[in-house]
């Protein structure tokens, strides 16, 4: 399994991401499964799966996801910029 990227803040990890064309009975587990390794490895709180349109949240296990359309990412201004 494996986590597609991180997000490091003042050099630590911050939010483990996904990247898949669209979350589905397919990719789901797949996906999941690779943000609950992340979230184990390094003990970040914050998970993302970017996707082509879709937008809401997910639950696996313990973990809150957010999901959201990568042009909406790219556009939205980091939480430090703000």
């Amino acid at each position: 399994r494996e986590c597609d990227f991180v997000i490091a803040r003042e050099g630590r990890p911050w939010q483990a991401v996904q990247v898949c064309w669209e979350l589905n009975e397919r990719t789901r587990s797949r996906e999941l499964a690779g943000l609950e390794d992340a979230a184990r490895t390094l003990n970040t709180q914050q998970f993302l799966i970017l996707t082509y349109d879709q937008r809401g949240t997910a639950e696996h296990g313990s973990l809150s996801i957010r999901i959201m359309p990568v042009w909406e990412w790219i556009l939205t201004p980091s939480p430090a910029d703000t």
